[in-house]
């Protein structure tokens, strides 16, 4: 039985602006918004804390791709629950896989939790994605995917979610190449006006 095919959701269409000259025009006042304040968990040494280091680079300097959510801390998806938490995501470097190929994968990466696959990639891949806590940037087991496409963990900061919370498997990130794996989920702000946001 075929698979429906799914309609593709262009980053175009969810965000057509460019980054730098709205950062560079942004009030003063308004920039603190940028901001992720650090756990304090996240200070002992949590790899996530190099996507804080790296933020103003991937706003000034960095591209968007889309990321597909792989697994997340449940308390995301609750509105009553004012935790930022970390989430691990599957995206393309080159920004050319679609969004549907990427939740694809992603549900793949996710169905690997709680297995003992005989291939070693995809035994390490499973490994990883139990733990919950490795935090390992890596390329996708070539058996689900023969693209360029890299799973990492991302933290998720509130202010920067629809509404809040985590309500969708997609999101428009900045990615650049001096730092594989330290992305950084574009704000909800910048995209408040697409219809992925509404």
């Amino acid at each position: 039985m075929s698979k429906e095919p799914q309609e593709e959701i262009k980053l175009s269409q969810v965000l057509n602006i460019n980054l730098a000259e709205t950062l560079a025009h942004m009030p003063e006042k308004e920039l603190a918004y940028l901001q992720i304040v650090p756990p304090s968990w996240m200070l002992n040494n949590d790899p996530l804390i190099e996507q804080i280091n790296h933020l103003g680079k991937l706003y000034s300097e960095g591209r968007l791709v889309w990321a597909a959510i792989v697994q997340a801390n449940k308390f995301l998806f609750d509105e009553d629950k004012a935790f930022s938490c970390p989430a691990g995501i599957v995206y393309d470097p080159t920004g050319r896989t679609p969004s549907y190929q990427l939740t694809d994968v992603a549900s793949q990466l996710y169905a690997l939790k709680h297995t003992t696959p005989d291939d070693p990639e995809l035994r390490r891949y499973a490994e990883h994605v139990t733990d919950e806590q490795e935090r390992h940037i890596q390329r996708v087991p070539s058996a689900l995917s023969a693209l360029p496409l890299i799973t990492t963990g991302i933290f998720l900061w509130r202010p920067h979610l629809p509404n809040g919370k985590l309500s969708m498997n997609i999101i428009p990130i900045l990615v650049h190449d001096d730092c594989e794996g330290i992305v950084t989920m574009l704000p909800a702000r910048f995209w408040e006006g697409s219809y992925l946001y509404q």
